[in-house]
């Protein structure tokens, strides 16, 4: 951990001038405390009128504590001086490093934006190239093209505009005139959900089915979404109707809340599931279909 927490060389010198610093303050204020020792003494040679020599040797003793005291207040004013010099400093350079890390980041952040605009470029001209052929016979069709070469046209003229405004921030950050921006951290590109892609029907009995790792349930005569080949096979066995079918406008009662699945009368997940039996007479005609009527003899 010493390693670590090693002190570089600029901080390790203001801590030892603070130490001098200290030290000064420490003289000066004992000097304070002999100087009005002194004073004391060189009234009382006075007042007990003593001789020259006398005299003379306490003023001497007084003067000397007294150009010490001064010379340690200016040594501590100009050392108190040295160590903010010095701390600013130790501020600015780690404000310019952090200035440099931060603007270094940014422009890494610019190359790599770059760079997937040069890619999302060459795959929108793939898609316009491939989309080519049905883009006359398909509406939608159209519509993507027309949106992707937009992209395509806009995208060499934004990432230049990104370029340009990212450029001019980076200088900003590095001379001091604009703040640090502290990029965030680029967040983890996550895969979307894979939906399974379904298809409408008129359920002819409650059912239940699995659709993406979930278990899903509808009420009998309602309309649901279920994975196309499920649908497919609902129909294909006559548990379900098309939503074109004629009769599942008939059938159609809107919405039922669903009943629980394991409530539910037909289980599409069962690979043996048997087709749906022939209904005649009055359960026919409640089930939508139109009952068959002979018809009566003429004459």
């Amino acid at each position: 951990m010493g390693l670590f927490n090693r002190k570089s060389a600029p901080t390790r010198e203001v801590e030892k001038l603070k130490s001098r610093l200290a030290s000064l303050r420490e003289q000066a204020a004992s000097l304070e405390g002999e100087i009005e020792t002194k004073r004391q003494v060189l009234e009382s040679v006075l007042i007990e009128g003593r001789d020259e020599d006398a005299i003379r040797t306490a003023e001497t003793a007084l003067a000397d504590s007294e150009r010490r005291h001064v010379a340690v207040s200016s040594a501590t004013v100009k050392l108190t001086a040295q160590i903010a010099t010095a701390e600013a400093e130790i501020a600015a350079a780690a404000d310019r490093a952090r200035r440099e890390a931060e603007a270094g980041r940014i422009d890494e952040a610019l190359k790599s934006t770059t760079t997937a605009a040069t890619a999302l470029r060459d795959a929108a001209d793939n898609f316009l190239k491939e989309i080519e052929p049905i883009a006359s016979l398909n509406w939608s069709a159209r519509q993507w093209a027309t949106l992707i070469a937009t992209v395509s046209h806009e995208l060499p003229t934004g990432t230049d505009l990104i370029a340009s405004e990212t450029s001019a921030l980076i200088s900003n950050i590095l001379d001091g005139s604009s703040a640090i921006q502290n990029l965030p951290a680029k967040a983890e590109t996550k895969a979307l959900p894979i939906e399974t892609p379904v298809r409408r029907i008129v359920t002819l009995a409650s059912m239940r089915w699995t659709a993406n790792g979930k278990l899903h349930s509808a009420a009998k005569h309602n309309q649901a979404e279920l994975p196309i080949d499920l649908a497919d096979k609902a129909v294909a066995l006559r548990w379900a109707l098309e939503l074109n079918d004629p009769q599942a406008r008939k059938i159609s009662s809107g919405y039922t809340m669903p009943p629980p699945p394991h409530d539910a009368d037909v289980d599409l997940d069962d690979p043996d599931l048997q087709p749906r039996k022939p209904t005649f007479g009055r359960d026919r005609i409640q089930e939508g279909f139109v009952e068959f009527r002979p018809r009566r003899a003429v004459g």
